[in-house]
């Protein structure tokens, strides 16, 4: 999954969550909790380390990824965003 991709995910559900009405975002405010904001981020920031990995490692914040149980780049990002 590219950058591209990832953004356009992030503005359907920006797109999506404008048009819902006034109930239905206040229920969706009341129903969400912290640890589900938490989860969100956390696996965002898992994307987004994925896909700027090759930057990061240049900059030498920290060693390669090594892949395991067959995921590589692609893979990963769209895990995460599944789960997500």
């Amino acid at each position: 999954m590219a950058e591209n991709g990832f953004l356009a995910v992030i503005a359907i559900l920006i797109s999506g969550y404008s048009l819902l009405s006034e109930e239905r975002r206040l229920d969706l405010k009341l129903r969400t909790s912290r640890l589900d904001y938490f989860i969100v981020g956390v696996l965002s920031s898992l994307i987004l380390i994925v896909i700027y990995s090759p930057v990061i490692i240049r900059l030498n914040y920290f060693e390669p990824i090594s892949w395991q149980w067959g995921f590589d780049e692609k893979s990963a990002s769209f895990s995460f965003l599944f789960l997500i």
